[in-house]
Order: structure tokens, then sequence, then C-alpha cells
């Protein structure tokens, strides 16, 4: 039995068009860049320039490294060179940071929230709390054994994680 896709017949316009998007994440990889002073505002900039440049369907967190880290020399076609201070960002907020502890406990905590969620009709918080602070003992057991050092919260957001204590004791949505 022989199955053929159709796209496997005919599918050079679509390759093209690939090859063409890869074409400034490949420059990168090539061509050796000088390193360079930014802030976490120019790496933002950066990040969100070479979000437009994605393939329709490919996710942001393709610039995250396993420890977080940042893969600047995808970036590196957007700031004109590497960053001589590392920065990390997180899977689950996609904010970016210059510590590395920060978003990996944001998304070993947003990971333990959204199975917590799965199982119970309650917040993980600690109980009367008006921040909505995350409760670790609630989550312990979806935690693995770690316990984050820091105050973590939850928003008003699709239950969002935060680092960041809400202002007047909430995190209303916006819109």
């Amino acid at each position: 039995m022989n199955i053929t896709l159709p796209c496997l017949r005919n599918c050079n316009g679509v390759k093209k068009v690939f090859k063409r998007k890869n074409k400034k994440r490949m420059k990168a990889e090539k061509k050796h860049w000088p390193e360079i002073e930014v802030t976490a505002l120019e790496i933002k900039k950066a990040i969100h320039e070479y979000y437009k440049s994605l393939p329709k369907g490919v996710s942001l967190t393709v610039l995250i490294m396993e420890d977080n880290k940042i893969d600047m020399n995808l970036l590196a076609p957007f700031l004109n060179g590497i960053p001589k201070k590392t920065f990390y960002m997180s899977r689950a907020t996609y904010e970016i940071f210059e510590e590395p502890e920060i978003p990996a406990n944001l998304d070993l905590v947003q990971q333990a929230v959204d199975e917590y969620m799965k199982e119970h009709s309650d917040l993980p918080i600690i109980d009367g709390d008006p921040n909505k602070q995350v409760s670790y003992s609630k989550l312990s057991p979806y935690l693995h054994g770690k316990t984050p050092n820091i105050p973590i919260f939850i928003t008003d957001i699709e239950n969002m994680v935060t680092h960041q204590k809400p202002k007047g004791g909430s995190f209303d949505d916006p819109s």
C-alpha cells in the first residue's frame, strides 16, 4: 500500500515561504556577533520583532533554553549583537528577568497551580489572603519536592502567577 501526502508532491511554495521567514534566524547562527550592552526593555523589543518573524503556529518558547536562559543567538539579528548580560524568561508568563530564580519559580508554580486546579475548585492560595498569595502547603503534592523561596501570587487573569504583589490587594483585569 502506497500513501502519498499532497504536500509531499508539490510543496515548493511552502518551502520557499518557510525559507524566507527563517532567513534572518539562520543568519544569526552563521554570523559572529559583537558583545553589546542592552537593557531588559531592548530585549523585550527584540523578542517582539523575533516573534513577528516566526512562522504561524511556532511558539515563543523556542527562545527559552532548558535553564530559562534566552537564546541570544536567535535574537542577535534583532539586537545587532549578543548581550554581555544573561537574560532569563518564564515559559509560563513570558516575563524577562536578569536573575534565573524568578522565572524558574514562576514556571514551577504555574504548572503546579494548573495541576491543582484540575482537581480542586478553589484557588491554592493562603486562606483569607486578599493578595492571593500562593499557599505552598496546598501545592506541595504538585511541586515535586521543590519550594520556591519567594512569594508568588495568582492574578485575576486566567489564574496566571506573578512574583509582583498586587497594588491595592487585587489584580483586576484592566479591560
